[in-house]
């Protein structure tokens, strides 16, 4: 969002491989608080939703037992390692030698993740079970966490908004807000950029609320949405020539795109090629112009 036709990489260079470090090792952080030595009481305790956490120094000797489930991902086949990587360099940081990390490939989609949670705390007492997933995916948690009073840290992009039937005193959220900032975008760019929109994302991208929070932000600050596209579905070409036909046909003021990697490199060369930067805004999510895209695409991320 850094100028109404120009989009840019953060000087940084940050990435989702640096967001997923960095999110585990706030997750670490949280671990080494009270939390973790009265975990019982603080899940008895504390709603997921707005509680407030008092932190503490962490100074107890005692050996801590974490339970951690690892996502896996074609797209992102270090996603696990990275996660891990970063719990690791707080626990040094912080000089806490006496963390025991146990961890579970839960698969694609987390699909293992309930049976994975089960065999992990069938088999050992856990002070604490950590994972990235999403809201849906930790509710699934819910019985077996509650069973074993054990707390969970769920860590993510935060593309999916927690629904009320997925909440428990027993699982907490460590997010990036994604949602949060794709209304913030919506509402941004029908006051700043004009009041029509297209919206589009690849079928592989992550988080339907991610989507219906742009067009809600997009919406409250006086714009509509034209029309949605979604590419890159299997079994077909990848339908960003049907996009930006649909693009230049219905004029919108602005396009929002919800793209990573690989789709993200076909989004922005598909745009820059069919001359729609030059005439209509493109916003969309952080991980569309992160560093590797950018390294990709060159002179189409402008």
């Amino acid at each position: 969002m850094k100028g109404k036709q120009s989009v840019q990489a953060d000087a940084s260079g940050y990435n989702r491989r640096e967001f997923i470090v960095n999110a585990s090792k706030i997750a670490g952080a949280l671990i080494a608080l009270p939390l973790l030595s009265k975990a019982q009481g603080a899940a008895a305790k504390t709603s997921p939703v707005g509680g407030a956490v008092t932190t503490g120094s962490s100074k107890s000797t005692a050996r801590r037992t974490i339970g951690v489930l690892l996502p896996q991902s074609s797209v992102y086949p270090q996603m696990g390692a990275n996660f891990l990587a970063g719990m690791n360099l707080y626990f040094s940081q912080a000089g806490l030698q006496n963390m025991k990390i146990v961890t579970a490939e839960v698969g694609a989609c987390c699909g293992k993740a309930q049976v994975q949670a089960e065999a992990m705390l069938r088999a050992q007492k856990l002070d604490l079970m950590l994972g990235m997933v999403n809201p849906g995916v930790a509710s699934s948690l819910r019985s077996v966490l509650e069973a074993n009073k054990t707390a969970f840290v769920a860590t993510g992009l935060g593309e999916n908004l927690a629904r009320t039937g997925e909440t428990s005193p027993y699982i907490f959220h460590h997010t990036l807000g994604m949602w949060e900032a794709n209304y913030a975008l919506g509402k941004w760019a029908a006051t700043t950029l004009g009041r029509t929109a297209i919206m589009a994302s690849s079928f592989y991208d992550s988080g339907y609320d991610t989507l219906y929070a742009f067009q809600m932000g997009f919406e409250a600050g006086g714009g509509r949405v034209l029309a949605t596209h979604v590419t890159h579905q299997p079994a077909a070409d990848n339908g960003l020539a049907t996009l930006t036909s649909a693009i230049r046909q219905s004029k919108p003021a602005v396009v929002f795109a919800s793209y990573y990697g690989q789709s993200a490199v076909d989004l922005l060369n598909a745009y820059a090629r069919a001359g729609l930067s030059r005439s209509v805004p493109l916003v969309g999510t952080a991980f569309l112009v992160d560093q590797a895209v950018v390294n990709s695409v060159g002179s189409a991320a402008a």
